[in-house]
């Protein structure tokens, strides 16, 4: 009984906290290395817009891919 009093404690609070919460900032930019057999590079992740959906922010975020062939 305790544990289960514990976890929702633990529990609840956390979609109250995880609404408010901004996770990037306005025009981020993320770069994620890669490699492959016969091929490496990265790829581009950025924040390319934003609208309201159903009253909600919503941001957009887009990729390119970067490719090398290696000999």
């Amino acid at each position: 009984m305790i544990r289960i009093l514990f976890f929702l404690i633990i529990l609840i609070p956390m979609p109250l906290i995880a609404q408010n919460s901004i996770w990037v900032k306005p025009n981020a930019v993320w770069h994620y290395d890669y490699w492959t057999i016969g091929w490496f590079g990265f790829m581009k992740i950025e924040q390319s817009g934003d609208t309201v959906i159903q009253g909600k922010n919503h941001r957009f975020l887009s990729s390119r891919q970067f490719l090398s062939k290696t000999l």
